[in-house]
């Protein structure tokens, strides 16, 4: 039989040890080692060590299909959403668009970048739920970045904007790991209600 102590806020978490996955499961951290390794919950190692790691979406998943009452995760943290583009009128666009949203505007976070350099660092201090990348960034290659974000533990939502001759196609972008691609619109407004609909739906998707 598992006790655990009172209950803690995971509000705030986007990684899961396994103790702590444990604990919000109400099982043994045997149980989720057993369940990591068989791959029935999917998570990635600290490189050079044998700890494991559990990305709160995934966790999510686990709970949901064995019937595992999402609540004890609370609201989750704030969703960030990063726009890598040069272009000062998509950045205000897609910042409008969420802050007009109700529904996720006092807890989104909206951080741009306009070069490779600013997107790796704020990628890299505190992982997206959502990326926005467009076509028009110096120094970027479509299809290796939209790869590396796939990559990241926390899998972000990846929406690329592309111009009006692509190179690479749509569909080598969704290929590569691109959760949505669209054309760069004339009017940008039209790009931020899209990036509100999917933090809507990825806020909703995580149980907040």
């Amino acid at each position: 039989m598992v006790t655990h102590g009172p209950p803690s806020d995971w509000s705030a978490k986007t990684v899961f040890t396994t103790g702590e996955a444990a604990e919000v499961c109400r099982v043994s951290q045997q149980t989720i080692i057993r369940c990591f390794d068989s791959g029935r919950l999917a998570g990635f190692r600290v490189p050079g060590s044998r700890f494991r790691r559990i990305p709160r979406d995934e966790l999510i998943r686990f709970m949901r299909e064995n019937n595992i009452p999402i609540e004890r995760l609370g609201p989750g943290p704030g969703a960030r959403v990063l726009v890598i583009t040069a272009e000062k009128r998509v950045q205000a666009a897609v910042r409008a668009a969420v802050e007009a949203e109700t529904s996720i505007a006092e807890s989104a976070r909206v951080v741009c970048a306009s070069n490779a350099f600013d997107a790796g660092i704020e990628a890299g201090s505190d992982p997206p739920e959502l990326v926005v990348l467009a076509f028009d960034v110096p120094g970027i290659d479509l299809i290796a970045a939209v790869r590396t974000i796939a990559l990241m533990p926390t899998r972000p939502l990846i929406l690329c904007s592309i111009g009006p001759s692509p190179l690479p196609s749509p569909a080598d972008l969704r290929a590569a790991g691109a959760s949505d691609v669209v054309r760069s619109p004339e009017d940008p407004s039209e790009l931020g209600r899209a990036v509100a609909r999917a933090l809507v739906a990825k806020v909703h998707d995580n149980g907040r």
